[in-house]
């Protein structure tokens, strides 16, 4: 099946009602992952979902750690226990070792009401978080990847997010005339509390072009590793 309006059709079962069920952790900066959800509860996933739901997010980890990206093992849910309007029918994926810095990224998400605006991203993030020292950490790797990055180079930054890298989270970023500015003159505006910040490509099962890449965990792991490398050869890569 792979990751067709079926499949997203599972991710559409998320919904907060379920993940808020998972305990809240001591530190709020570490999502819970997909197996987290079963075992903190005794949770049977089959009562809810199609496992294939978990079976192909695996499939394509399993292929973008071929790349050398070193994935978590299982895509991770964003949780958020004080804002629980704000989870659900969305999962992701990064680096094990980037939990709260910049990080090559790829997360789907189901949304509640429109199938056509199911979509998966592709690209760089960056999860400027809470915690003081997590928090601090994360911030300041955003903010040199701003200024370091960005802000010296905004013509080649232009660029590169142009389409098909022209998707950005939050949606807010848009309204600014360029990427660059739009980076830029939001950055002030970045919270200590829980902010994301996300450069690449989007991708939706309702469209037939994109199908040709999430109908195969094989060919979506290969276009994003074309895409982190597109990002890395033109120098906005994160930042150690």
């Amino acid at each position: 099946m792979t990751f067709y309006k079926k499949w997203f059709d599972e991710l559409r079962k998320l919904d907060p009602n379920i993940i808020q069920q998972i305990p809240k952790r001591e530190k709020q900066w570490v999502y819970p992952d997909m197996l987290d959800l079963q075992k903190d509860n005794n949770i049977n996933l089959a009562n809810y979902f199609n496992l294939i739901l978990f079976s192909e997010l695996t499939n394509l980890t399993h292929e973008v750690n071929k790349y050398g990206y070193q994935f978590f093992d299982y895509f991770k849910i964003p949780l958020d226990h004080n804002s629980p309007q704000f989870v659900g029918r969305h999962v992701t994926n990064f680096p094990k070792d980037r939990t709260c810095l910049g990080q090559w990224n790829i997360g789907f998400y189901a949304d509640p009401n429109n199938w056509t605006m199911d979509s998966v991203r592709v690209g760089i993030g960056f999860r400027v978080n809470i915690g003081s020292k997590a928090g601090t950490k994360s911030h300041t790797n955003y903010k040199e990847w701003v200024y370091i990055k960005v802000n010296i180079n905004q013509n080649g930054f232009n660029a590169l997010f142009q389409p098909p890298l022209d998707y950005s989270e939050p949606a807010a970023l848009l309204q600014f005339p360029s990427p660059a500015v739009a980076v830029i003159s939001d950055f002030p505006t970045v919270s200590m509390a829980g902010d994301w910040r996300f450069f690449g490509r989007e991708f939706k099962p309702s469209v037939a072009a994109d199908m040709k890449v999430l109908g195969s965990a094989v060919d979506l792991a290969k276009e994003a590793d074309s895409i982190f490398k597109q990002i890395k050869r033109n120098g906005f890569e994160y930042l150690p």
